[in-house]
């Protein structure tokens, strides 16, 4: 389904711009061409239709021909991180029984011995073929993607998800962003993750557009750059690149004249990097509400100062309830877990099957996330309900900490965290990235004057960096 929706691109726009690269354009003949290129590889390798193939690549023009190669030969793409240890990459290799895999030159040695592999220079030519484009017939329900979703605890879940859940995140985003060929879709972040995947790559190219990929460590001028250059309409982006491309002085104001729409994905927007980034540029930043388990899910098309906090409204074909304790929706205005039901969603987690069971129920996939609704129906998340740490049957928010914290000048960030406590179940901890004037005491104090005893933290402790994911998402496992 996927790459025969590619081809149907590739034959009605052939000779356009599919991906710049590098200040180098490739047209949609030339993208099938190298895909049924790497495609001869693979066969040569003996790798049949539904086997997963990894790949280990970075964003660039190589990780979409491969992409699009491994869906021509009826395979399952695994893509991941390229700055993953050797032991993340094997058990990620071994979880989902990978035996071939495209690597740049720096990721080799991640790989086992054994293991056949197609190794790419990103200075290297894409292959091109001759051949004609395979008729692909493989059914919606063959595999088409294998993630793995770790979230901010836990051990990594292994997410696959169909070629008919795929196409239905495609087609119903499209709808909800009105996506055609004219657009032109600038990336920034990681197309291994499920934000840059579906929302840059796929968005793009399989509605006939042009996708923009940015190269090498994120630079805020080179990436307005490429937008103002190329005219760019939508801006898929996360929060931390947003604050950085506003924070970032320019000779010359760039041409943003097409760009329709900004939007951050995989953390909390915050007022100030809307505020910042609507001063910098004249354009409010919306917000995107997604998971590795269903893709694009929500998101706010139509932001404003007023609504900036929501995440909008469900994309076309996905339902959004929230529900109670119990299971029942909740009251007007009131909070409860975001369960979404979606055809573009997976519905277990591979070799989990209990996981599965409480994740995956009847009426949808729960995410543990908490949410509200506001006046006009826009979806608000306010917090994490597996967060919720249980101090002597108390629940507390890190949010109320956080925010606390957050006050004292100085402070830079804060992460409030449960940990085990043998009398009370659970004490609260802070990890704080401050300047050199804040004090333990000085946050001590703080939480003492404006948090409940069981809220304030007995545990303090200061930290150069708070460890994220690469999208910006903070990784409570390792605090």
């Amino acid at each position: 389904m996927l790459f025969a929706r590619f081809v149907e691109q590739a034959q009605r726009f052939p000779d356009k711009e599919a991906v710049v690269w590098r200040e180098t354009s490739y047209s949609y003949r030339e993208m099938i061409s190298a895909a049924v290129g790497y495609a001869r590889v693979l066969r040569a390798a003996g790798v049949g239709p539904g086997e997963a193939v990894a790949a280990l690549v970075p964003n660039s023009i190589y990780f979409v021909a491969i992409s699009l190669a491994v869906w021509a030969n009826g395979g399952v793409l695994l893509p991941l991180n390229v700055a993953y240890t050797q032991e993340e990459t094997a058990l990620y290799l071994d979880n989902a029984r990978v035996r071939f895999a495209f690597v740049v030159p720096e990721a080799e040695a991640k790989l086992p011995a054994e293991m056949a592999r197609c190794v790419i220079g990103l200075d290297d030519a894409l292959p091109v073929s001759d051949e004609d484009a395979p008729e692909s017939r493989y059914p919606g329900t063959a595999d088409a993607v294998i993630m793995f979703s770790s979230g901010s605890t836990g051990s990594p879940k292994q997410v696959a998800r169909t070629q008919a859940q795929v196409m239905a995140e495609v087609e119903g985003s499209a709808a909800t962003l009105s996506i055609t060929h004219e657009d032109v879709i600038a990336c920034s972040v990681p197309l291994f993750h499920a934000h840059g995947f579906g929302n840059c790559f796929l968005a793009a190219l399989m509605n006939g557009g042009t996708l923009l990929i940015h190269h090498g460590e994120f630079n805020a001028r080179k990436m307005m750059r490429l937008v103002s250059e190329h005219q760019a309409t939508l801006l898929p982006s996360v929060p931390f690149m947003c604050k950085m491309m506003a924070m970032t002085p320019f000779k010359q104001a760039p041409d943003l004249s097409r760009l329709r729409l900004a939007y951050t994905a995989g953390a909390p927007l915050e007022e100030d990097i809307f505020t910042g980034f609507r001063e910098a540029f004249g354009i409010p930043l919306g917000q995107l509400y997604g998971s590795t388990e269903t893709g694009a899910a929500a998101v706010n098309a139509h932001v404003s100062a007023a609504n900036f906090r929501s995440v909008g409204k469900p994309v076309s074909g996905s339902v959004i309830r929230l529900l109670d304790d119990e299971g029942e929706p909740v009251a007007a205005g009131q909070e409860g877990e975001v369960v979404i039901d979606s055809p573009a969603m997976t519905h277990e987690y591979r070799g989990l099957p209990e996981l599965s069971a409480e994740t995956f129920r009847k009426d949808g996939y729960h995410t543990g996330d908490l949410g509200r609704l506001d006046e006009a129906g826009n979806l608000i998340i306010v917090g994490r309900k597996k967060l919720m740490i249980n101090v002597a049957g108390h629940k507390v928010d890190p949010a109320d900490v956080e925010a606390v914290i957050r006050r004292i000048p100085g402070v830079l960030e804060v992460v409030a965290l449960g940990k085990p406590d043998g009398m009370y179940g659970e004490m609260v901890k802070v990890a704080v990235k401050a300047g050199a004037g804040v004090t333990r005491e000085m946050v001590a104090a703080s939480c003492a004057e404006h948090l409940a005893s069981y809220k304030t933290p007995k545990i303090i402790e200061f930290v150069d960096e708070i460890p994220k994911s690469p999208l910006g998402k903070v990784l409570r496992k390792y605090l």
